[in-house]
């Protein structure tokens, strides 16, 4: 054989060779920290959701501003996440119905429906209360990526179909109910079924559901505040995530070429298909300083359109069949049809389940409106333009939810070990409360560095009352939360008497409605008085 160069001068001839790449090896990792240190701030998905609702934006005034140059960069960090973790989720939520199957809970769901006249709430939460307490799900996916669960959910699988609707859609106000439709301009809306529905008080009918479906697609916005079954599975998630939800009904013909155009939405979205099936696409969202006159929460609707070279390529291309589950980030573009490689003959019906943290202003970039409000500067961005002008990643880290709810699960837990209910209580609120104001003022700096370069996060926590400020946040979530819960309580429960088929939920909109003034009124001076009391 070959003589071998002795051990010793063998490690000798290489050490510098080692030394060199070692020296190497620890740059790249040095690199790779700081690089990651700065996509855990921008990007953070306990702290960070795109986008979002009625009410999208931060309040006060804006400047207009000429148009950008369209870029064609997109946001890179979908990419870095781990290619197993769907499978994670797909594992955890087979996991849950097979453990759920295996226990036989099936029977007692049998008893609940049958004695309540209602669908079961138990096998939603079973499902929706372990996704809310996966790391997978809030590290990798909440307002970052979607994804389909191809794993069915056997309960829901017609749980409420279209011929349901023969028997609940006179509880339905019929000025709620739309048929989707394109618009001169090419965005779309949905038209009022009804062609005047104003003060209109009535139930809709399902003659006319099965009339408006030859025309398009009908949607059944906010069913849940009105429709028993629809109101338990809202009750469930609403539970599961400790934030406020909605739930719209969406039935379409099969074989309609276009279900709904490319559009975006104002909340992070579950999907549930329970009846039929549909194809959806999914794109990621273009930055917004591209059309910086457009609200990116809105982007489709109306006179907005949304062009192929604009959206690219999707990041999902799939079809969805009854019982499996679409999760949508806000603010990303999504078109359906029930044309393309759609299997069933049958309409399509998807529950959209839209978590609503936007819609009441809970995210930074009202809470940081308010404080420069209250402090008497002013809301535009270093002063001069408007928030839309900021880069993407900037924009989605002011329009970051705040920490509420199941997204504060882990600020919780480090207050698990007090020893009494009431100190645990106390040291959580207190918790989340400094997390948010002190997160507000980590990212005013990056929004704004010029204007507050000579300021530190904790500086403009003192100089802008952030604490206070958080708390008045703090008081109107849990408002809200409350509002909600007892609408859904209403609605399941059909606790007061009413005439009209809107009266079920209008107290409670009202007071959400009340609870938006006056958080707004605060921000701006306004009278101080305590939230509006709760029907």
């Amino acid at each position: 054989s070959a003589p071998r160069m002795p051990e010793r001068m063998l490690c000798f001839s290489l050490s510098p060779w080692a030394l060199f790449l070692g020296i190497m090896f620890c740059a790249q990792i040095l690199s790779s920290h700081v690089a990651a240190e700065r996509t855990a701030f921008m990007m953070s998905p306990q702290l960070l959701s795109p986008l979002s609702g009625l009410r999208a934006g931060p309040r006060g005034t804006s400047k207009p501003m000429p148009a950008a140059t369209p870029s064609r960069a997109r946001c890179t960090s979908f990419q870095s996440l781990r290619a197993n973790a769907v499978d994670d989720l797909e594992k955890l939520v087979a996991n849950a119905v097979a453990e759920d199957e295996k226990r036989g809970s099936s029977i007692l769901d049998a008893m609940t429906e049958v004695s309540t006249e209602n669908v079961a709430d138990r096998p939603w939460s079973a499902v929706f209360n372990p996704l809310a307490q996966d790391p997978v799900f809030r590290r990798d996916f909440w307002a970052r990526k979607p994804f389909k669960l191809s794993t069915k959910m056997p309960f829901a699988v017609n749980c409420f179909t279209f011929k349901d609707l023969e028997k609940y859609a006179h509880m339905y106000p019929s000025h709620w109910a739309g048929t989707g439709t394109l618009v001169a301009s090419g965005g779309w809306m949905m038209a009022s079924i009804r062609r005047d529905a104003s003060g209109d008080n009535s139930g809709i009918s399902y003659v006319e559901l099965c009339k408006s479906l030859k025309t398009g697609t009908v949607a059944l916005n906010s069913a849940g505040f009105y429709i028993p079954p629809l109101a338990v599975i809202c009750n469930a998630l609403l539970q599961a995530l400790q934030l406020p939800v909605w739930l719209n009904v969406y039935i379409t013909e099969s074989f309609r070429e276009q279900s709904a155009p490319a559009h975006t939405d104002k909340q992070d979205v579950i999907a549930v298909q329970v009846q039929g099936s549909k194809r959806w696409r999914i794109w990621s969202p273009p930055p917004p300083q591209d059309k910086i006159t457009a609200d990116p929460f809105t982007r489709g609707k109306g006179q907005d359109t949304m062009s192929d070279e604009e959206l690219g390529e999707p990041l999902l291309d799939i079809v969805m069949e009854p019982g499996e589950t679409l999760y949508i980030p806000a603010a990303y573009p999504h078109k359906t049809d029930t044309a393309t490689g759609v299997s069933l003959s049958e309409e399509s019906v998807h529950l959209t389940l839209g978590i609503d943290t936007h819609v009441w202003d809970l995210n930074y970039a009202c809470m940081r409106t308010s404080a420069l409000e209250r402090a008497g500067q002013s809301t535009l961005l270093e002063g001069t333009y408007d928030k839309h002008k900021l880069g993407r990643e900037e924009w989605l880290s002011l329009y970051a939810p705040l920490p509420l709810g199941f997204t504060a699960i882990d600020l919780l837990k480090q207050a698990e070990a007090s020893e009494s209910r009431e100190a645990r209580e106390e040291s959580g609120r207190g918790l989340i409360i400094h997390t948010m104001a002190l997160e507000l003022g980590k990212r005013m700096r990056v929004a704004e560095p010029k204007r507050w370069a000579s300021s530190t996060p904790e500086q403009l926590v003192t100089d802008l009352d952030l604490h206070q400020v958080a708390q008045r946040y703090w008081d109107h979530y849990m408002h809200v939360m409350l509002l909600e819960r007892q609408m859904y309580a209403d609605a399941i429960l059909s606790l007061r008497p009413i005439t009209h088929s809107h009266e079920r939920a209008q107290p409670y909109l009202e007071g959400l409605e009340q609870a938006m003034q006056a958080l707004q009124a605060w921000g701006k001076r306004g009278p101080q008085a305590p939230p509006p009391p709760a029907p």
